[in-house]
């Protein structure tokens, strides 16, 4: 009998191993700790162990139900104000451990969140924008000293590699693995192991950490604010090993079969993992790409243009580029005389069609070129003065000039002489030279912010010089000069402290600020030059932009100190700094003079509050010879219309050849029309620049800001979905744009399109975005009837060599003033207030008046074109419409009596397609003119193509047509009614 019980108790004892072991024998793999919360105590721990506490750090949470076939039963959902939840019980592995969950992050989830970590910081995991943080410290073998790692997985690729695959919406898998002995770090997504989810660290263990009571328990979520989590969790499993990847992918099955985990042991490996990585897509290339074979000129002409507003007043885009390297200059071996030629097309061009200036010099100092129009300034300047209409503009450089043009002894500019009085200089107190960080020098000078000015003031009458040989070269005013002053240092406070006078000064100042006391002084120096040559007559209402000046707290000159050495306009000083992104992952933050949204964002905080709403911007996607590595077209597109929105009135487009092999215009040509599609799209809300003000949004400038500082941002649902807005100043009027930044140039990075919901004062507003931009106009006047359009549908997210030559003009955005033409908007009946994913916004008119549109065709040769328009009927009478192009009428369409949508494309004159032969390769007016009060319109098309562009439409014109278009109404009303309408169209 004892001998039985012996066997019995050994089976026993067998059997609890089998369940309990971890060993790859195991039939069973237990987790220390598995959270589902389906039990009628939400918290409680599956194995009886740690049920969490919320109440220990006064942690709100709520516990939801799963949809159907979505999830696995109830599950824990944190918002903005839960905090961390505890478990309460050591948690001590020592050999490796791994974390499994469900994954569900909320729309407003912050840029860095926290999802657990154990208190001594032994292992901590994290879900940023956009990677991961898996930390651990171990202690290597043969060491008794902690080591932690930071592993920094890069979200950047494209499915389970990038960031926006776990911001679908969609609950996903998540398992964090780290077996200390082999020294591996795993991070496992929906059951893959994806290329390069995993990495090797020294072999060790896990260390105990047991001086602390608390040090070991585990947390989920944080109290830190801008660390915590918003969304939702579920499954929460804790194991003391490393789980098999047979047995994540077997969770991984339960879970999407809407089951909690099992923990039998499986023996079926998980699939080969996707890939996370791709080429790109050539479509966001010129076309050749890598090796462009169209020529760069011959691009831009072919680029649609912009379409600006004809009435708008903002001021056009400036050049930070030269337009002879566009041309050819520096790569063509064609005489100069063609490269001359082909820059005055270059400017032509990108006057007419973009919106910019003419350039009349990129620099200045190249004075004795400005009367001979065989040299490029020439030719530009009898650019100039053969078109007094286009506004014009002069770059200056401090740095570039020579006295000696005016008689002076040096040839560099005074400012970067190192002949000067000692007193000029930084200087200890010995009276040693100091550079701009303090360091003692015995080579070479650096400015001191007390020099005396009187050298400064020859730089300025230098570049008095200059202009007033540009000045009587031209027989019309300067617009703008643009003025590249990046010659005085960004001296440290550490340098300042270590020179006397400064020092003396600076407290002589009683600013007891440093920064403001260097922004002054920068503004005295830069005085001392600018005012030599900006008080001439000849620049009274000129625009001067002192680049590089604007509001950053950090990283520019103080703004309230330097912002009046900009030219007042619009009763206010527009900044001048730059915005070089140079690579798609910038968008968002910045690396050293590559600067994203948070430079721009950080900045205008700085500038609005000193009433300075407006700004201009220089900008640049990159200018690598490698055009891989810089920002593609449909993201900078998308980018600009947020700065646009962020108060950008222009922009200076920037493009920097600065070494042999210069890069090729042809791979590059595309950077100088984005800015003006941006713009022209601006152009179409300008109400909203000077009578309206950038909304501050509600994503804080950062994270650890709080509300205290505005991000001008909208949670939008992803933070890839950046939305910015205006709102007029007395109406209930918006002006917004969304866009979806990748943070790659992998094709599939990011997806082309997708819906943001945001909260604009108090109300949701749904709407579509795309990675190019979507720019709408929200009229809330009229309370019972909002009207929603969209100013850029037209804009594709490809190279703009690729984009249509297809003309779709929305009738409600016509290019004349008139009030006698309204908007209005219609949803699907049932549409929730405020969701405009499904809209038609259209054209109706108070009396019989023309709406006018305004379109190019581009190219090389003229082509005919054929227009549909996509009209009905108010209440079913009969109606039509006149079209007249340039002043000259051209068809009618009198025959429109349906109340659905119709596209009409027939001439009433001829029954013939409604064509434009040979139509020229210049700007065309467009007039619609209703024959009565009746007709609406939502959309028109002018197309090369030929035929049936669109599937249905309606018929010839005959009296047959009309009468049985009208036929339930010649039964059902009046025969004088009947009559009336339909003989009305002959």
């Amino acid at each position: 009998m004892i001998k039985n019980q012996s066997k019995w108790f050994f089976a026993a004892a067998l059997m609890a191993c089998s369940i309990l072991s971890t060993s790859t024998f195991s039939q069973t793999w237990t987790p220390k700790h598995y959270w589902t919360f389906n039990s009628s105590n939400s918290l409680a721990d599956s194995t009886g162990i740690a049920p969490l506490n919320a109440t220990y750090f006064q942690s709100t949470y709520s516990i939801g139900n799963a949809q159907s076939n979505t999830g696995v039963g109830k599950y824990l959902k944190l918002n903005s104000t839960s905090r961390a939840i505890t478990s309460n019980v050591a948690f001590s592995p020592d050999s490796g451990f791994t974390l499994e969950l469900l994954f569900r992050p909320g729309a407003n989830i912050n840029e860095i969140v926290q999802l657990m970590t154990r208190r001594d910081g032994a292992i901590s995991i994290r879900y940023c924008f956009p990677y991961f943080r898996f930390t651990t410290k171990s202690i290597p073998t043969g060491s008794s000293t902690a080591v932690s790692d930071n592993w920094d997985l890069n979200l950047s690729g494209i499915g389970r590699g990038t960031y926006g695959y776990y911001m679908d919406g969609n609950w996903h898998h998540l398992v964090f693995k780290y077996n200390a002995r082999t020294g591996t770090k795993e991070i496992w997504v929906d059951g893959q192991l994806p290329t390069g989810f995993s990495k090797s660290i020294p072999a060790g263990s896990i260390p105990l950490n047991a001086g602390s009571t608390n040090s070991n328990i585990v947390d989920i979520n944080t109290n830190t604010g801008y660390y915590q989590y918003v969304g939702d969790l579920d499954e929460i499993a804790l194991y003391t090993n490393a789980l098999p990847g047979q047995m994540i992918y077997k969770h991984y099955q339960d879970f999407t079969q809407n089951k909690p985990y099992s923990f039998g042991n499986s023996t079926v490996n998980p699939p080969s993992p996707s890939p996370i990585t791709a080429g790109v897509d050539p479509q966001e290339y010129a076309p050749g790409h890598p090796n462009s074979n169209i020529d760069a000129l011959v691009q831009l002409k072919s680029f649609p243009s912009a379409r600006n507003k004809p009435s708008s007043t903002l001021f056009p885009n400036y050049a930070v580029f030269n337009p002879a390297h566009v041309a050819g200059y520096g790569i063509s071996s064609s005489p100069q005389a063609t490269l001359v030629q082909r820059s005055i097309e270059v400017q032509t061009e990108l006057v007419k069609n973009f919106n910019y200036t003419v350039m009349v010099t990129s620099n200045t100092s190249r004075y004795t070129s400005f009367t001979n129009t065989s040299d490029y300034d020439g030719a530009w300047i009898n650019l100039a003065n053969q078109n007094p209409s286009w506004k014009t503009s002069a770059n200056t450089y401090w740095p570039q000039l020579s006295p000696t043009v005016i008689g002076k002894a040096s040839k560099d500019p005074y400012i970067e002489s190192k002949t000067l009085p000692s007193n000029s200089y930084l200087r200890n107190n010995a009276g040693q030279f100091l550079d701009m960080y303090g360091n003692i020098i015995t080579s070479g000078r650096t400015i001191s912010p007390k020099a005396p000015v009187d050298s400064f003031r020859l730089d300025g009458q230098t570049q008095k010089f200059y202009l007033s040989k540009l000045s009587s070269a031209l027989t019309r005013p300067i617009d703008l000069v643009f003025e590249n002053g990046e010659v005085i240092p960004a001296w440290t406070d550490a340098s300042l402290q270590k020179d006397p006078t400064v020092t003396a000064a600076f407290n002589a100042s009683g600013l007891g600020n440093w920064r403001k006391f260097k922004g002054g002084e920068y503004k005295r120096i830069s005085d001392s030059y600018m005012n030599e040559w900006r008080s001439q007559s000849n620049l009274t209402n000129t625009r001067i932009l002192h680049y590089y000046l604007n509001g950053h707290p950090v990283y520019a000159w103080d703004w309230a100190s330097v912002r009046g050495l900009q030219s007042l306009t619009n009763n206010q000083r527009y900044s001048n700094g730059d915005i070089y992104m140079q690579w798609p992952g910038n968008w968002r933050y910045w690396q050293g003079a590559a600067h994203g949204w948070q430079y721009v964002i950080e900045g205008r905080h700085e500038e609005i509050a000193l009433g300075d709403k407006l700004f201009s911007p220089v900008v640049s996607p990159g200018w690598n010879s490698n055009e891989e590595s810089i920002v593609r077209p449909a993201q900078w597109l998308g980018f600009l219309k947020a700065v646009s929105m962020a108060g950008a009135e222009n922009f200076g487009c920037g493009y920097f050849v600065t070494s042999t092999p210069y890069q090729n215009p042809s791979n590059y040509v595309w950077q100088m029309a984005i800015p003006g599609y941006a713009q022209a799209i601006a152009s179409r809300y300008d109400d909203l620049f000077l009578s309206g003000n950038l909304m501050t949004g509600d994503v804080p400038q950062s994270a650890s800001s709080g509300a205290g500082k505005p991000g001008y941002t909208f949670y939008a649902g992803d933070i890839r979905k950046l939305v910015v807005a205006r709102k007029h100043d007395s109406k209930a009027k918006y002006a917004i744009t969304g866009t979806i930044q990748p943070n790659s140039n992998m094709a599939g990075n990011a997806e082309l399109s997708g819906t943001a919901t945001i909260r604009i004062d108090g109300n949701d507003l749904t709407f579509g975005i795309r990675r190019q931009g979507s720019t709408y106009i929200y009229d809330k006047t009229n309370v019972s009837s909002p009207v929603f359009y969209q100013l850029d549908a037209w804009h594709e997210n490809s190279h703009p060599y690729y984009w249509s030559k297809t003309f779709n003009l929305e009738a409600e955005i016509f290019d004349n003033v008139n009030a006698n033409i309204e908007l209005k908007t219609q949803v699907p009946a049932g549409t929730v207030a405020g969701n405009y994913t499904n809209y038609t916004t259209y054209t109706t008119f108070k009396a019989v008046v023309g709406a006018e549109y305004n379109f190019t065709p581009r190219g090389t040769t003229a082509a005919t074109h054929y227009v549909w328009v996509r009209a009905r009927s108010r209440g079913g009478i009969n109606t039509g419409f006149n079209i007249s192009l340039n002043g000259v009428s051209k068809f009618n369409v009198t025959c429109v009596a349906d109340t659905n949508w119709t596209w009409y494309r027939y001439d009433a004159g001829n029954n013939a397609q409604m064509t434009l032969t040979s139509l020229p390769l210049s700007n065309q007016k467009l007039v619609i003119t209703p024959i009565n009060t009746n007709l609406e319109i939502d959309l028109i098309t002018i197309t090369p193509t030929a035929g049936n562009f669109y599937t249905t439409f309606a018929p010839l014109w005959s009296n047959s047509n009309c009468l049985n278009h009208s036929k339930w109404r010649y039964y059902f009303l009046p025969r004088w009614i009947c009559y009336f309408k339909c003989e009305y169209r002959n």
